[in-house]
């Protein structure tokens, strides 16, 4: 447990401009400025193949520095906002990782761990991958309430917009030698007519290819159940879009041979091959083409090793394929069948995408499969599309020899490069969806295992409440919970699915704990103080009389059947805290029922835990957790709330596969204190 100093302070709710709430106001402005003007310093240590040190050049937000003979840097003068750390070497490829520099005052260092850098070598080649992307839609004019209030992409402005957008991730894809992402989207002005009847039919302006060029995107894949939206005449505009500006493509094509076209792609002396696919019919209109009729190239495991074992007498051969169903963060059996299909004839590297979430990885011979890449720039508001990943795919002799994740959000519709905790969230979810292909969190990125990596473990005794949810997550970010050993108890295991119940800084671009998706009125304000954990928590000021003050969730947060909410909370002279479900139906947004689900009295205290056992009720599918503050009898009341999270459990009967993301534990069949044994493998680089 750290002791923090950052917090989000929410102040709703009338006061005289010299009234006690006023006073504190200014009060934590002005050690807010205080905070702001202390400086935090970086270090860490840049590393060859063989371990030995890299005077290696580190940049971050315009800081430099060189690393000395043993690859130690340290970077001075830093602010607390978390930024890009980019290292570069002679003969080396550069790597960049998003560091957490939001910190407490307390903490005067960041550590950026060892960064072992890939020497640049005949036969060696980088390439990132991104997953679905579109620039039209509500980025054009947003139509939902959860959407940006005003257009990101403006009529007078669209190149220069587009532009913005991408500048938070575009590092990345520059720093590679190759960069390709999944074009969802038809590319014209809207003057086109759609060919289906379908509830969404996707339009891009062509701004938004000089964007992805300039980005670093170098070809897309077209593969996908967007590409025949406006029919022959859309995609006809689409590909000579992408001609006239150099960027190769794959996936669709106007009739069935020219879908099923490979996309010709070479850097570093390496040639590859990309193929696109996808697994969607279509309703009212053929999405896919056949024979003489256009669309996407359909996906059977039977194409695709004809296609494959073609393309790879030509070169490496990379495959898309777009298949699944949306929101669910599993690959169907279409998609394992076609990426199984593709590694048995030669291919080197597998993707997939449409369901708009995170997947796992897995290992076939040779052969790296990305179930699921996310989103990489698109306009959804859903829960669930919110994290994406860049996939660093480092090829040598034609096969992957190393691979790791960058961690992305969206933050509004514009991608940015996550941070801290939520970046870390993303790395365990994705660990706990791979199968044989170990993820884990290393130097600010997960790692995926080519080579099976380093591991040993760890255990603890500890004294567990019965019925009581108790984190158990272990302070190493590449460790997993293996085995939770309690005689005679039945256990859960529980994984947190808000994500941001921390409140702290989730992403790195220009703003420092602006409270994500949380809702903050203007009396928001990062304070000087004493959070639970990390390096910020919610604080509500509220004097007698005034309404109660409402922290909710922007956005609907899927849950299962029966889950728990859980979290800490502080008080000084405070009212009533009330923890609230506003119940939705599944694309509903508009709440069909509220719920109050705990009530935690107010007065003073110290840190105190509650949790609150919630049953979805029917028709319900997601809701908005918010967090209700009453006034005080009299005076003013502050409230903190922190460490928030909504958990899943599932049951433990025996060890739990590894790296997975269950960070709780709820032992039931006993009464009183139970004492358990909690062993943690780690994970590390070989």
């Amino acid at each position: 447990m750290r002791t923090a100093s950052l917090f989000l302070l929410l102040a709703v709710g009338a006061a005289s401009e010299s009234g006690p709430a006023e006073r504190l106001r200014d009060k934590d402005r002005a050690s807010r400025e205080h905070c702001e003007a202390l400086p935090v310093f970086v270090v860490g240590r840049a590393i060859d193949e063989e371990g030995l040190g890299v005077r290696a050049a580190v940049e971050v937000g315009g800081v430099k520095a060189v690393a000395d003979r043993r690859g130690w840097f340290r970077l001075d003068g830093l602010t607390r906002r978390n930024a890009v750390l980019t290292v570069t070497a002679d003969g080396f490829f550069n790597e960049l990782r998003a560091i957490e520099l939001a910190l407490p005052s307390t903490e005067p260092r960041a550590d950026a761990g060892t960064i072992r850098l890939w020497a640049r070598r005949p036969g060696r080649c980088r390439v990132v991958l991104g997953g679905d992307a579109m620039l039209g839609r509500r980025f054009l004019k947003p139509d939902t309430p959860e959407a940006p209030p005003s257009p990101l992409l403006r009529p007078d402005s669209l190149a220069a917009d587009a532009e913005t957008l991408l500048a938070g991730v575009a590092p990345f894809l520059r720093a590679a030698d190759l960069a390709v992402v999944n074009l969802e989207s038809a590319v014209g002005r809207g003057e086109l007519a759609a060919v289906s009847k379908k509830a969404h039919n996707f339009w891009s302006p062509p701004e938004a290819l000089d964007a992805l060029r300039g980005a670093g995107v170098d070809g897309v894949t077209l593969g996908n159940n967007h590409c025949w939206d406006f029919g022959a005449a859309g995609l006809e505009r689409t590909l000579a879009e992408l001609d006239g500006r150099k960027i190769g493509r794959c996936g669709a094509g106007l009739d069935e041979a020219g879908a099923r076209r490979a996309m010709g792609l070479a850097a570093g002396g390496a040639e590859f091959r990309v193929l696109s696919y996808s697994g969607i019919r279509g309703e009212d209109v053929p999405l896919l083409a056949q024979g003489a009729r256009g669309g996407a190239a359909p996906l059977s495991a039977e194409a695709v090793a004809e296609d494959v074992a073609r393309e790879a007498k030509g070169g490496t051969v990379i495959v898309a394929l777009h298949s699944g169903f949306e929101y669910r963060d599993r690959a169907g059996a279409q998609a394992r069948a076609a990426a199984r299909a593709a590694a048995r004839n030669g291919a080197a590297l597998v993707v997939g995408h449409h369901p708009h979430m995170l997947g796992g990885f897995a290992l076939d011979g040779d052969t790296l499969i990305a179930r699921g890449l996310g989103n990489f720039v698109f306009d959804q508001t859903r829960w669930e599309a919110l994290p994406g990943m860049l996939l660093v795919a480092d090829f040598q002799d034609g096969r992957v020899a190393r691979a790791s994740i960058i961690p992305i959000v969206s933050d509004g519709f514009v991608p940015r490069p996550a941070a801290g905790a939520y970046a870390r969230w993303i790395v365990r979810r994705v660990g706990a969806l791979s199968e044989g292909a170990p993820v884990y969190w290393s130097a600010g990125r997960g790692v995926v295992a080519i080579d099976e990596p380093h591991r040993f473990t760890t255990e603890r005794v500890a004294a567990l409440p019965a019925g009581v949810p108790v984190r158990v997550a272990h302070e190493d970010p590449a460790a997993s919970l293996a085995a939770v050993v309690a005689p005679e108890a039945t256990i859960e295991a529980g994984r947190d699915l808000l994500r941001v119940g921390g409140f702290e800084d989730d992403d790195a671009d220009a703003e420092v704990l602006e409270g994500g998706i949380w809702t903050l009125s203007d009396w928001k304000r990062i304070s000087v103080g004493a959070a639970r954990t990390g390096a910020a928590g919610l604080l509500v000021i509220r004097e007698a009389g005034a309404r109660r003050a409402v922290t909710a969730t922007r956005l609907r947060v899927p849950v299962p059947a029966k889950f728990t909410i859980a979290g800490w909370t502080r008080a000084e002279n405070a009212g009533d805290l009330t923890v609230e479900c506003d119940w939705c139906a599944d694309l509903e947004m508009v709440a069909m029922k509220r719920e109050a689900v705990r009530m935690v009295k107010g007065g003073t205290r110290g840190w105190t835990p509650f949790h609150a056992d919630v049953t979805r009720p029917e028709g319900a599918f997601s809701m908005r957790l918010r967090l209700a503050s009453a006034a005080p009898a009299e005076g003013v009341g502050q409230l903190w709330t922190d460490d928030v999270a909504v958990i899943a459990w599932a049951p433990v009967k025996g060890p739990l596969a590894t790296p997975n993301d269950a960070e709780w534990v709820r032992l039931t069949g006993k009464e009183g204190d139970v004492g358990v044994r909690l062993e943690y493998e780690h994970f590390a680089e070989p």
